[in-house]
């Protein structure tokens, strides 16, 4: 039992500072914080994760890829939000693709939007770049690995350069790359 005025004055001191740190641990937010709570359609968000890494493995337990980025917001109905992201893909335990762009859609029938900035490299086995290219959306198919730009696309390979509208490629194969339309290729020998 508290008496006296120094006790009571003592007890409101403590609950004034827990309810100050509280407060501060559970209304500091950052700015960007801020925005992705207000984008879209107003509906809250389920789960937000800071500084993701994913590593996925095949049937033989030998690592398929890797997602990294700097967050993930997940939301109930609407597709989840990943700020930076970055995606590697192995073959024979070597990368053999890397995809990023500034922000990814993921939807719940395991397809990713990428958007705006996408840049990619597709590798050799032995690590070297064998094809780059660039463009503002890209489209992934985890289910056909099948990658689809519906845009612009800017390619170098090897001396080779090029721009598209519109390109496909299957992941699964040797990287077969399929250009839609408005091709225009350079190649520059040195």
């Amino acid at each position: 039992m508290l008496n006296g005025s120094f006790s009571a004055r003592r007890l409101l001191g403590l609950l004034v500072l827990t309810a100050v740190a509280v407060g501060i641990t559970y209304f500091r937010q950052s700015t960007e914080d801020v925005a992705l709570l207000k984008s879209g359609d107003d509906q809250p968000q389920k789960a937000y994760l800071l500084g993701v890494r994913l590593s996925q493995y095949d049937r033989k337990g030998l690592l398929s890829n890797r997602t990294e980025a700097d967050s993930l917001t997940l939301y109930p109905n609407r597709p989840s939000v990943l700020l930076n992201p970055v995606f590697i893909g192995y073959r024979q335990l070597q990368p053999n693709w890397q995809v990023k762009s500034e922000q990814g859609l993921l939807y719940a029938n395991d397809r990713l939007r990428l958007k705006p900035n996408v840049a990619a490299e597709l590798y050799r086995i032995e690590g070297s770049t064998a094809i780059d290219f660039f463009t503002d959306e890209l489209v992934f198919s985890r289910s056909d690995k099948q990658l689809n730009a519906p845009g612009l696309v800017h390619f170098r390979s090897n001396g080779l350069v090029a721009k598209s509208r519109g390109m496909s490629i299957d992941l699964a194969s040797p990287h077969e790359v399929h250009l839609k339309s408005d091709v225009n290729v350079v190649y520059a020998t040195h």
